[in-house]
């Protein structure tokens, strides 16, 4: 027995399942970014750069408490595509 596999079919499949995955991806880089505008966490600051939601850019505030105190860091984050 065989099977035939149409190639295009595949292509058209795998295509849209690509296609999900992304705008799964994009909600959800949505709605976290959406929580740190609302309610970032005590000394946080995080924002995207520019129009893409790949590259943030955030402040740390060093905790008073903590040998980080008065210490101001500065990070550049890129989120992978998985």
């Amino acid at each position: 027995m065989t099977c035939a596999i149409d190639k295009g079919d595949l292509r058209e499949k795998l295509h849209k399942e690509e296609e999900l995955r992304m705008a799964q991806r994009l909600g959800r880089l949505k709605r976290e970014c959406q929580q740190l505008r609302d309610s970032p966490p005590s000394g946080v600051s995080c924002w995207p750069e520019g129009d893409s939601l790949e590259t943030f850019s955030a402040v740390i505030i060093g905790d008073d408490d903590t040998v980080y105190a008065g210490g101001v860091f500065k990070l550049e984050l890129e989120v992978p595509e998985r």
